[in-house]
Parts: C-alpha cells; structure tokens; sequence
C-alpha cells in the first residue's frame, strides 16, 4: 500500500521514473500477499507510467500479465477490456496497427455490451 501511495505521489511529481520503481516493488510485494486486486492495481499503475516513459514493450508485457489475471474472473470484463485498450495503445506506438484495431475492437465490443445491459435493466 505505502509503494503505492509513494508512486502515486512521485507521479503527480512528474518524477515518473521514481513512480514507476515504487510500483515495481508495489507488485513484488502485492505478489508476496497473492492479493490479484493489489497485484492489478500496482501492474496498471505501472504500465500506464512505462507508456508515458516511453517503454512500450515494458508496458505491453506488464498489461498483458495484468489481464491474465483479470481474465480468470467473469465479473471483471469491463476492466479486462479497457486493459485490452491499454495494450491496443502500446501496440500503436510500436506501429503493430493490426493488433492495435484488434485490441481497440474487442474493448469497444466489451463496453457496447455493458451499455446495452446497463440501458435494459432501467
């Protein structure tokens, strides 16, 4: 928690790469408790800061860790889609288009959904 809260505030003082450290070790420790929402926190913290660096590959391999975890809970599929966004974003920036429209499609089908299901149960 305090690796999380330190990055937080390192962020918000535009010192990324401290931020990102602090939530380098945010993860180790969530990993240590097997806490798969304190994990996926500090994991998309991380990934967002890594996107921001610059460190596209870095991010996209941290995203996808995080969504293996979101994948194993049916409940979670809204934020299983919008890390699917995250990673449509790293693989933009790297020019892999294909798989970038592939990841911003599956997000957009997953949130359409959503907001069908939202609009039927009022």
């Amino acid at each position: 928690m305090s690796y999380h809260q330190l990055g937080k505030t390192y962020r918000a003082m535009e010192k990324l790469e401290y931020a990102a450290n602090c939530h380098r070790e945010g993860v180790k420790c969530a990993k240590k408790t097997k806490l798969d929402a304190e994990v996926c926190r500090e994991l998309h913290e991380l990934g967002c800061l890594q996107l921001m660096l610059g460190q596209d590959k870095e991010a996209l391999r941290v995203f996808q860790e995080e969504l293996a975890i979101l994948d194993k809970f049916p409940d979670m599929k809204l934020e299983a889609a919008n890390v699917r966004a995250n990673i449509g974003l790293c693989h933009a920036s790297t020019g892999e288009w294909e798989e970038a429209v592939e990841c911003f499609d599956a997000h957009l089908q997953v949130a359409t959904e959503q907001e069908d299901g939202e609009g039927q149960r009022q």
